[in-house]
Parts: structure tokens; sequence; C-alpha cells
């Protein structure tokens, strides 16, 4: 979407602003779907990642009238039978709907298609709402990213967890109405957790947004919305009260804290180097200097907000909320790997919201086909 010119009708503006959001929508959502789409037709026996099967199968229990899908009894070998707690039960509820197709591999694929489609669709109605110019591209980004797209193609809770950071960051941080703010974080934060238990990262998402825009934009903080983080801490933790797999052994925490406790350990050492809990190995960086690149890109931008800052030049309030939103991203996936299919896309919000509109209306005519071509190349590129 781009910003209204100087001269503009404020009338025509509006509804130019609304026709491109819809014709950006349209866009995003018939690229993601070819480019998925055709990926998934082109391995239709392949998966991305096995977990999916076990996803799915849940699923199918869940559509069969069983609600609990007694995820335990899909991997009886597992940890899962001494505490019987669905750390996906929400994501395994959207599930359902594919589930009860006649045909079961079509209805996985099917399910994969849509929640790789929603993440750059997400991703776009969050800069449109920002007025970032030409969010259509940019939300395209994070799929470029290295083997990123596969991520995505993996039917794993992370996807959807990352489409409801988003609608946490526009609740917690740009819902004006305070009670409206407050109950929306709460039910994010609640959903979050109650679909998978990696949302919980929803937390130092917050803390962290938060602590970036009271260090630069504290003129447009709310005072409430100094304890908002408590209300964060509250939703999180009735996901995992308020649970059809809550027990007098409160299954659900006491899965979560083996999960956290060996999420990173690997004593049959069958992940030999890159573990996806763990940090990237040094030796992994030179074949891949995306990962070198990306955090230098983010670092650097975030570095020259906080130096004009410094000047007297502050920043706007959606970029002084989004480059803490990055860091947190930045941080948790030093830690581990697997957070950049968080930490990516939210660095992009940061670089996105913060690259200045361009006011030409030479450059308005001429870059978007220019974009669009070159985004269908560059996943035409990427397509392997």
């Amino acid at each position: 979407m781009s910003r209204p010119l100087a001269g503009d009708n404020p009338v025509e503006s509006v509804q130019r602003t609304r026709g491109e959001r819809w014709l950006g929508s349209a866009f995003v959502a018939v690229v993601a779907t070819l480019y998925a789409g055709t990926l998934i037709l082109a391995r239709f026996r392949y998966q991305a990642s096995q977990d999916s099967y076990w996803h799915f199968a849940v699923a199918r229990e869940i559509a069969r009238g069983n609600l609990r899908g007694e995820a335990e009894l899909r991997l009886p070998w597992s940890i899962l039978v001494q505490m019987p707690a669905d750390h996906y039960f929400g994501f395994h509820l959207l599930l359902a709907p594919f589930a009860v197709l006649p045909n079961a591999l079509w209805g996985l694929k099917l399910a994969t298609l849509a929640f790789f489609v929603a993440v750059p669709l997400s991703l776009f109605w969050f800069l449109s709402a920002r007025g970032v110019q030409w969010a259509w591209a940019w939300c395209f980004l994070p799929l470029l990213f290295s083997n990123q797209d596969w991520r995505y193609l993996m039917l794993r809770g992370g996807n959807w967890v990352l489409v409801l950071s988003l609608l946490f960051l526009q609740a917690a941080f740009f819902t004006p109405n305070v009670r409206r703010r407050r109950i929306g974080i709460v039910l994010v934060c609640y959903l979050a957790t109650l679909s998978y238990q990696g949302g919980i990262l929803l937390l130092p998402l917050h803390v962290g947004a938060l602590l970036s825009a009271f260090a630069l934009r504290r003129d447009a903080l709310e005072r409430s919305q100094l304890v908002d983080p408590l209300l964060s801490a509250l939703g999180l933790a009735l996901g995992f009260i308020v649970n059809p797999y809550m027990d007098a052994r409160a299954s659900p925490l006491r899965f979560f804290w083996f999960h956290v406790s060996y999420m990173n350990l690997d004593p049959a050492h069958l992940y030999p180097g890159l573990r996806e809990f763990g940090p990237i190995p040094l030796a992994y960086l030179p074949g891949n200097p995306l990962f070198i690149v990306g955090p230098c890109v983010v670092l650097g931008a975030a570095g020259w907000v906080v130096f004009r800052a410094l000047r007297g030049l502050r920043p706007s309030y959606e970029v002084a909320v989004l480059l803490g939103a990055a860091l947190v991203g930045m941080a948790l996936t030093a830690r581990a790997i697997r957070m950049r299919e968080y930490g990516v896309p939210w660095a992009m919000l940061f670089l996105a919201a913060a690259t200045p509109a361009l006011s030409s209306r030479a450059l308005s005519k001429v870059m978007p086909p220019a974009l669009a071509l070159g985004t269908c190349l560059l996943l035409g590129i990427q397509w392997p």
C-alpha cells in the first residue's frame, strides 16, 4: 500500500487505499497459492517434516469425534504416555476440518497449502495496516531467506503461532481502546499456548517490543501499557490450565517443563552438528551467508534508528515497537535456530516499517509492476 501523495483528495485517497489493500491481498494469495501449490504437486508423495503426519493423524481422531485426540496413542513409545498432553491441541482443532475429507492425503496437502498461504497473507495485512509502501512485496521476503519456505511447508503449529504473533502485536500495541487491547492480549495468548506450547514466546516478544517503544517513543505509550505483560503471562498460563488435557498431575505443565529442559539435549547423539533447538554452528555460517548478512542488516538498521533518535530524530511509534520485536527474534534465533521461523518475519516487519516511503508519482507508477515481476522471478529462482 502506498501512502497518500501530496495534493490527493482525502476521499479518493481512502478509496484508493482500500482498493490497493484488496488488490494486494489478491496478489499475495494467488502468488503464495501458486508457489506452494506447485511445490506440493511436484512432490506430492513427499511431506516436509514427518511430524506433519502425526499432527494430521491426531486431527483425524478429533474429526471422528474424539476431541482429546489421544495424541499419546499415536506415539506409544514416547513421553506422551507418561504425560498425556497434546501440546498442539488448538492447532489440531484447526486441522480437523481438513481431516474430514475422504482422501486423507489430499486433506493433508490442502491443510499444508492453507497454513503456508496464511504466513505471507497475514504479514501483508499487518504491514498494510501500518501504511507500509508495497507491503505485498515485503511480505514475501521471509520465504526467500535460506530454506525458510520449506519451514512453512511443514504442517506444524509454528505457522499458526506466527500468525497469532501478528494478531498479538496488533492487540498489544495498535489497539487504542484499553478494554479491547487487554481482552485481545489475554485471548490471543490463551489461544497461542492452547494451540502450541511454543506460544510462550509471546511474552518475551511483548517485553522486548515494550522496552523498545519505551526507550524510543515513550510519549506514544499509555501508562497502562506498562503492566500489560502481566496480562500476557495470564493468557499464556490459561492456555496450559484451561485445557482438555489438564488433570490432577498437571500433565500440560509437566510436559512443558520436560520439553524445555530436554529440547536441546541429544543423549543418543542422533543429531550431530546442527540441532533445531540449538544455535547454528559457526562451521555452517560460511556456507549459509544469509545468516551473516541478515543479522548485520537488522543490527545496522537498528543502530541507525537509535543514532537518529539520540540526535533528536525519533522514529515512528511503529518502528520503535517493531525494532524491539526484531531484536527479540534475533536473540531467540541465536539460542535456537528453529526460532528463525518467527525471527525472520519479525525482522522483516521492522525493516519494512523503517524504510522511507517514496513519494514520487513517477516511481509510484513504475515500481508496482517492477516489484511484482521481481517478486515472482525471485520466487521462481527459489523454487527447487
